[in-house]
């Protein structure tokens, strides 16, 4: 993968349609499928992925000698609401508990 954060954010190879090359989680994840995924075990996939990159991008960089003025001209590459959806896959739901008012103890 080379990031190339000041071009239109496209694949080189489209998801599903050939002529809509879009880089586009939500089109991802409706064609699981294709990749003989559930659409559970697709989005902890990406999640786990999406997350691990914004962990760990970059440090790597860092690692490998590119300067502050470097990753800072890359990080819209990583950083972006496409890759916020992402991060996204694969968290627990919020769940609303009860709460329990005031009342009888066991004890």
């Amino acid at each position: 993968m080379n990031p190339a954060p000041e071009r239109f954010k496209e694949l080189k190879t489209a998801i599903a349609d050939p002529a809509a090359p879009d880089a586009s989680i939500q089109l991802l994840m409706e064609h699981a499928f294709y990749f003989d995924l559930e659409s559970d075990e697709a989005a902890g996939i990406v999640g786990t992925m999406a997350r691990t990159i914004q962990e760990k991008w970059e440090g790597l960089a860092r690692d490998v000698g590119m300067r502050a003025t470097d990753i800072a001209t890359y990080r819209p590459a990583f950083e972006h609401p496409e890759a916020e959806r992402a991060r996204a896959l694969g968290l627990p739901k919020p769940t609303a508990h009860a709460t329990r008012t005031n009342g009888p103890t066991l004890g």
